[in-house]
């Protein structure tokens, strides 16, 4: 299985490509790649950066390592065809020991369970990345140095410009075909465009299925770096710590603000720093040159210094400079208000939350004290030893029961089956007595069958109910009651002939009232149950009333 792991260098559209491979990760997938989901954060695999500080302080057992180490090869294991994608630019960022680095990286992604590593790698004119090293190093609030005035040997970030290290680092550990090195120039890109450019890597096409997204993390203008520079000031360190900048002032605010193109406001350094990024890597560039690209005159364009011109100072102030200030000013303070809405709104609802489970601690105490009281009263224990005794009496007939078998031959399952049978007998002789009773009743009338209706029944309890105020305030309570009632009858009686076929009531034009019965079914009391039963299920009452007058 094949891990392509894209590592910048910074400042070479990283971000972009990123946001794009996120934006798209479905779309990816049903082309063969998986861009890893195992603690993407901001659409980069930052950890990675952990990863090898951790191999590199020999700490291949800690927790994050085995977690990240677990979660990936289950990743794997849900896409066992496919080829993986990752991406972070970190691991260049902050190991100035690169050759360590990429032994690291290679012990990792071994670990997890690829066999195929490739390494992906854009390099830019060190000239041009110095432009944009300064405008990352003003947004982070670098307390370290001032890339606008350090010359090569002298920056932090030297192993980012060190192109012919970072390639023998990687040629070294993963092999010269395995490491994929790419020219950041727009003249050099795929049909001239970074996103094809890199899709092209994996022989992809940028087709109508994927989504584009806007440029991120663009440099600064002028402006920006005068404002910027000047906040950071009041901070002693990187803007993402406790405490930075991002802390007070949303790096976004600014980063969208100060973008302009306005070629006057073009940040260009002293010329003696430029110039210097230029001649200091010729002969490394040199080497690349000839080992990755041997067909180029030159590793990068050479640039003419004759025009160059300074920019690294705002000398003037423009009405129109002013309002972007003002601008930044007022969305600023949009920003703050809406995190204070949200935070009212937040401790209102946790206030919210807090009332409700003071009320259940106060009711659970509540009950828990009450049932203290009873638990503890003379009562409570009455019932509990007059249970006991219930249970030891049951358990005693049940040895007599046992007893009785064996001196009697019978089993238990032969006595319950007897007892069935005496219910039945004596469930037929209520019915033959009912049927031979001189007085009327279901089994011999079926003007008392009609009578006993649930719609005669609720049209009975109307009129009762009708002819007072009192009657109409109780009448709904009499009519549910009803209902219920109507329904356990119901229900018994059901049961009663699932047990014993023989009790079920024969049917109504088999009696000799059948004609009185049809009349009963026609009467006022009968037509307002119905009327009642059938607006019940529409979910209304008025065509009662229809029926009360047009019967009246």
């Amino acid at each position: 299985m094949t891990a392509y792991v894209h590592i910048g260098t910074p400042k070479t559209g990283t971000t972009s490509l990123q946001w794009f491979m996120a934006k798209n990760y479905e779309v990816l997938k049903n082309k063969g790649f998986v861009y890893s989901r195992v603690s993407l954060s901001l659409a980069r695999h930052g950890y990675l950066n952990r990863i090898v500080r951790l191999y590199l302080e020999g700490k291949t057992e800690d927790k994050f390592v085995k977690d990240t180490i677990k979660n990936l090869k289950e990743e794997l294991k849900q896409n066992t065809n496919k080829d993986f994608i990752f991406s972070s630019e970190d691991i260049l960022w902050w190991h100035k020991d690169v050759d360590k680095a990429a032994l690291a990286l290679k012990d990792f992604f071994t670990e997890v369970g690829f066999d195929d590593i490739r390494i992906i790698l854009y390099i830019r004119s060190q000239e041009d990345l110095l432009l944009s090293l300064c405008s990352q190093e003003t947004k982070n609030a670098d307390p370290t140095y001032n890339a606008k005035e350090s010359k090569p040997e002298n920056s932090p970030r030297f192993q980012m410009y060190e192109y012919k290290a970072l390639a023998k680092a990687f040629m070294n550990t993963f092999g010269k075909e395995n490491l994929i090195l790419r020219l950041f120039d727009k003249n050099e890109f795929y049909q001239g465009d970074l996103i094809k450019d890199f899709l092209h890597i994996f022989n992809l096409d940028l087709d109508e299925s994927f989504v584009l997204i806007p440029n991120k993390n663009e440099s600064l203008d002028l402006i920006g770096f005068e404002l910027l520079e000047s906040i950071n000031t009041h901070f002693k360190c990187f803007t993402w710590e406790h405490n930075g900048r991002n802390s007070f002032i949303p790096n976004y605010l600014a980063m969208e603000t100060f973008l302009s193109k306005d070629p006057s406001l073009k940040f260009m350094p002293k010329k003696e720093i430029y110039e210097s990024y230029i001649t200091y890597f010729e002969e490394s560039n040199e080497w690349v040159r000839k080992e990755f690209f041997p067909h180029k005159e030159r590793l990068f364009p050479k640039k003419d210094l004759s025009t160059y011109k300074e920019n690294y100072e705002l000398k003037e102030m423009k009405p129109e400079y002013w309002d972007r200030i003002a601008n930044f000013i007022v969305d600023f303070a949009k920003d703050r208000k809406n995190i204070i809405d949200n935070k009212d709104k937040k401790i209102q609802e946790l206030n919210t939350q807090v009332s409700n489970l003071n009320l259940n601690v106060s009711n659970l105490q509540n009950e828990n004290s009450s049932l203290k009281q009873i638990l503890s009263s003379q009562e409570h224990k009455a019932k509990t030893l007059k249970l006991s005794f219930l249970e030891e009496k049951v358990k005693r007939k049940v040895l007599k029961n046992t007893l009785l078998e064996k001196n009697l031959g019978f089993t238990h399952e032969d006595i319950l089956q007897s007892k069935i049978l005496n219910q039945k007998v004596k469930d037929l002789e209520n019915l033959l007595s009912n049927i031979q009773s001189p007085q009327a009743n279901i089994y011999t009338s079926a003007k008392l069958r009609v009578q006993n209706h649930l719609a005669y029944k609720l049209g009975q309890a109307l009129i009762l109910n009708s002819k007072s105020l009192k009657g109409y305030i109780r009448m709904p309570y009499v009519l549910s009651y009803i209902k219920e009632k109507h329904k356990l009858e119901q229900k018994a009686y059901n049961e009663k002939i699932s047990k014993n076929p023989y009790l079920k009531l024969p049917s109504l034009d088999t009696y000799p009232d059948y004609a009185a019965a049809l009349k009963e079914k026609e009467c006022l009391t009968y037509k307002l149950g119905e009327a009642l039963i059938e607006a019940n299920k529409r979910g209304g009452g008025i065509e009662i009333y229809k029926i009360y007058e047009r019967c009246a």
